[in-house]
């Protein structure tokens, strides 16, 4: 048993279609170089129940949910202070200086 057999069913089916979206409607594109499938303009609602995806096999860490958030809200896109809370922002910088 993996850590997905764990995880109750209500709580990963959202994101199980989220992904499903991802795969039928996303183009394959790649920013700094990494491959990645995104799709442009999508949306969805989550039940009121789940903010984000929070699962215990994710580890989720809350401090850090709030520092992102708070970081994101400023709409500084030169503000590299999250870099404090999490490394992998720092490979995400662009030649411009912003992420």
């Amino acid at each position: 048993m993996n850590n997905i057999d764990r995880i109750p069913y209500a709580e990963i089916a959202p994101f199980i279609k989220i992904y499903g979206m991802l795969l039928k409607d996303g183009k394959l594109v790649s920013p700094r170089g990494l491959l990645i499938n995104e799709i442009e303009n999508a949306n969805y609602i989550l039940p009121p129940y789940i903010r984000f995806a929070n699962f215990k096999a994710r580890k989720l860490n809350l401090n850090y949910i709030k520092q992102e958030f708070l970081w994101y809200m400023k709409g500084d896109r030169y503000d590299t202070s999250i870099i404090e809370h999490a490394s992998l922002w720092k490979g995400l910088i662009n030649k411009d200086g912003g992420i």
